[in-house]
């Protein structure tokens, strides 16, 4: 069985181990801050790292459709207060509002954001901070700074992160009115004003006011005027919406005019879009599904996803064609009244700084490199001959007409020259390319007679081993047939002996026979 200690070890470590983001902030304005900057901070109670970075991204996609990302690599320790969270009793120190002093902030202005109807977001500032977190302790919070930053729109969200800075979980965000579970699929909208660079805004903003353009039923906002009495560029004020109501928009200062693109929406039509809160006041909407964001077509002069930034105003006569290389040292005084029709393509680089009013109108080619400082008034006029006059006409005739047809002949001549001997070297080059190929078939021819030889001579030597071997059969069955005749003339020769003593018993009796009738024949007679 476990122990009490078990358990405890257990719901330590469960609630450890669901350790993500609590809150999203902002930050702008404050000593020493620079106008027109604006910080995003994302809360968690999980502990600073000691050094480095934790894992993820921030995504920050601003009105004008400018896309930022940031490391987690900036951050700051919280006090670790547990928040009281949505309709919860707000705390002394006003919670996350101790960042006006944190983060690089000194005396800033902070607001937090959530959804106090589950779907338009709005801004929390002073107590009502403390609503717009979970009620997790507060240990750190990282930040990412953007200068040059416009009031309007931003789409925030994260990518890669972990345990310290994952969107959190439904048991963290009862009726989902906090925005601490943003993905790339779930992008979180905040309206954020900043410090601009403008003038202040004097007097008091006006009180929202109007009719819900899907219910038709009026509504008069409630204005907390203290909240933006100090009235700087892009200070934001409190509004809270009547019962039935939500609120979507905002109402701030924007160099020194009080914008008010706040309305409160009949809470049966939330998920609707309304041209003032989500297309500034500044354009239409008739989008009706606030969920994938709202389409809006702003009014001539505006520009950006909510219509909320002001068109640069273009030049009015631009010049028709610009010149792509200006002068680097333009002139300083006023250009001539009078300027020449035909400018020189290659003007002198020291021009003189007084030049003279009546210039001749056949200036000499080639002027002399340093001309007299006080010339003569009245110069000598040399005659020249006519006959001098011909000889350089002469001269001149020979300089300017045979001098080129010369040179025209002798590059006629290399061209030839050049042209022949590049065929004298292609010839070279084919015929040492013949060479090359016969002594390659030469070659080639050799080595397969040579084949041819070693394979002949294979052959020849193995019809050698074969007839050897034919002839070693031969004398094995002579010498077998001689044995054999050898045989048989034994055989004969015993059978021919034989036959001849027979023959001779056969003889010796004929012949005692014949003696013995012989014998009778004589005894007869």
């Amino acid at each position: 069985m476990f122990s009490l200690s078990s358990y405890s070890v257990f719901f330590l470590l469960f609630g450890m181990s669901q350790a993500h983001t609590n809150q999203i902030c902002t930050s702008t304005g404050g000593t020493g801050s620079v106008c027109g900057s604006a910080k995003f901070i994302l809360t968690t109670y999980h502990s600073c790292p000691g050094s480095g970075q934790v894992p993820g991204q921030l995504h920050i996609q601003t009105p004008t459709g400018d896309l930022l990302t940031f490391s987690f690599s900036s951050y700051c320790p919280m006090s670790g207060f547990s928040g009281p969270g949505p309709g919860g009793s707000p705390l002394p120190n006003q919670c996350s509002q101790e960042l006006k002093d944190k983060c690089g902030n000194n005396n800033a202005y902070v607001t937090c954001y959530y959804k106090p109807d589950g779907v338009n977001m709005i801004p929390a500032q002073g107590q009502e901070t403390c609503s717009a977190g979970n009620t997790e302790s507060y240990q750190c919070a990282y930040y990412a700074t953007i200068n040059n930053a416009v009031t309007g729109n931003y789409l925030v969200w994260t990518t890669g992160t972990d345990a310290n800075l994952a969107p959190c979980t439904s048991y963290q965000n009862p009726g989902g009115k906090i925005p601490c579970d943003f993905t790339a699929s779930n992008k979180a909208t905040i309206p954020l004003t900043i410090e601009g660079c403008g003038s202040p805004c004097q007097g008091n903003p006006p009180t929202p006011s109007g009719t819900d353009s899907h219910s038709q039923t009026p509504w008069t906002a409630t204005v907390d005027y203290s909240s933006c009495s100090v009235g700087y560029d892009g200070v934001q004020c409190s509004v809270t919406c009547p019962n039935g109501f939500s609120q979507s928009g905002s109402l701030y200062c924007n160099n020194g005019n009080w914008v008010n693109s706040l309305v409160c929406v009949d809470q049966n039509y939330l998920n609707y879009c309304h041209s003032g809160s989500d297309c500034s006041g500044n354009g239409v909407t008739t989008d009706q599904n606030r969920q994938d964001g709202c389409d809006c077509t702003c009014d001539p002069g505006y520009i950006g996803t909510d219509c909320s930034i002001t068109a640069p105003v273009p030049t009015p006569s631009p010049v028709s064609s610009p010149t792509y290389y200006p002068t680097a040292s333009p002139t300083t005084k006023a250009p001539t009244s009078s300027p020449t029709s035909s400018p020189t393509s290659s003007p002198t680089d020291s021009p003189t700084s007084s030049p003279t009013s009546s210039p001749t109108s056949s200036p000499t080619s080639s002027p002399t490199s340093s001309p007299t400082s006080s010339p003569t008034s009245s110069p000598t006029r040399v005659v020249v001959s006519s006959s001098s006059s011909d000889d350089e006409d002469k001269n001149l005739i020979y300089a300017y007409v045979l001098c080129p047809i010369i040179l025209l002949i002798l590059i006629l001549l290399f061209f030839l020259w050049r042209r022949r001997n590049r065929s004298d070297e292609v010839d070279l080059e084919n015929n040492q390319e013949e060479t090359n190929d016969n002594e390659e078939e030469a070659t080639n021819d050799n080595e397969e007679e040579e084949t041819n030889d070693n394979e002949e001579s294979n052959d020849n030597k193995e019809e050698e081993s074969n007839d050897n071997e034919e002839s070693n059969d031969n004398k094995e069955e002579e010498s077998k047939d001689n044995e054999e005749e050898e045989t048989n003339d034994n055989e004969e020769s015993n059978d021919n002996g034989k036959d001849r003593s027979n023959d001779n018993n056969k003889d010796e009796t004929n012949n005692d026979n014949l003696e013995e009738e012989d014998e009778a024949q004589e005894t007869r007679v």
